[in-house]
């Protein structure tokens, strides 16, 4: 396939599969929590326990996907492409590394995508770790953490790389512009550089997984204590097995009544991400039987031009 900065996938993302963009947010109130653990490490039931705790507006993984009324699939892609696959070509039509003094990403980049929310868990916040940390000096950090390594890449192969390297994503993603940015910000651009691929596609995120899933989470959480040295006060290590005690002590809340919330099991995922499938496979159908139905329209207008008739039919 053509580097990911070549004219081929300009084209494809701002002419051929260009879909609209909802106005840039405004930060309204500060942001208070990030949680930069990686995917399928409890993100889901944390962000459920953050709500709980009083945060309305959580910013997930899912929501780079499904944001209403429409999500920001674009921008994300724009922003991870400036991050971590800058254009270092005087030809190509992306724009070149981060033109900051320090090099890191600062909260005028991600404000337009999550100046609504007041928590940041799952892929945005990851994939953006070291950036966030610094870019919000006042926000408390959360490694979210899955404490068997090998369950972890488990779960990542289970829920994540396999759905994307099927049949039906690959070819979807080429026949409803919708579901090409689904399938592209995560498997061309979020998931490689969050999983150190060696080329940015869902079979180079597989080929990476497959060879150092356990050392690319070792990497990361060692890199993120590694920010944290010094600023102890505003960072936790955590896992679901710590259940709300050390996070209701961290944030400063009270314990609630309520159980530890589980979600989004590996079941959870894989039928989310059959449901995404279904949803794109009917537009892509839709958009056939419209195409169709203009052609037999089109088709009897020229044979009727052309003098056909039911005589036609009789020998």
């Amino acid at each position: 396939m053509p580097h990911i900065n070549s004219w081929f996938w300009y084209i494809l993302e701002n002419y051929i599969y260009a879909i609209p963009e909802p106005p840039p947010h405004t930060r309204t109130k500060p942001l208070e929590v990030i949680c930069v653990g990686l995917p399928r490490s409890a993100t889901h039931s944390l962000k459920e326990a953050l709500i709980i705790l009083g945060h309305e507006n959580v910013y997930h993984g899912f929501d780079v996907l499904r944001e209403q009324p429409v999500p920001r699939m674009r921008a994300w892609g724009r922003l991870t492409r400036l991050k971590h696959f800058p254009n270092l070509s005087s030809t190509a039509p992306y724009p070149g590394p981060v033109n900051t003094p320090t090099g890191l990403l600062n909260s005028s980049h991600f404000d337009p995508l999550i100046g609504h929310c007041t928590a940041l868990i799952d892929s945005p916040a990851s994939v953006f770790a070291a950036d966030l940390i610094h870019a919000y000096p006042n926000a408390k950090i959360i490694l979210n953490t899955r404490t068997n390594a090998d369950d972890w890449q488990r779960s990542v192969n289970d829920a994540i790389l396999r759905p994307l390297i099927s049949y039906p994503g690959i070819l979807i993603q080429y026949l409803d512009p919708t579901f090409f940015w689904m399938y592209h910000v995560f498997c061309r651009l979020i998931d490689p550089a969050l999983f150190r691929a060696s080329h940015p596609s869902a079979s180079g995120i597989h080929d990476a997984m497959a060879g150092k899933g356990r050392a690319t989470k070792i990497e990361h959480e060692a890199m993120v204590r590694g920010l944290m040295i010094g600023q102890e006060h505003r960072f936790l290590e955590w896992s679901v097995q710590d259940d709300w005690e050390p996070l209701c002590e961290f944030l400063g809340k009270e314990k609630p009544e309520k159980e530890f919330p589980r979600a989004n099991t590996t079941r959870d995922i894989g039928e989310l991400e059959m449901e995404v499938l279904r949803q794109a496979g009917l537009r892509v159908l839709k958009r056939l039987l419209v195409l169709a139905a203009v052609g037999v329209a089109v088709g009897a207008m020229v044979w009727k031009k052309r003098g056909g008739g039911p005589e036609l039919l009789s020998f």
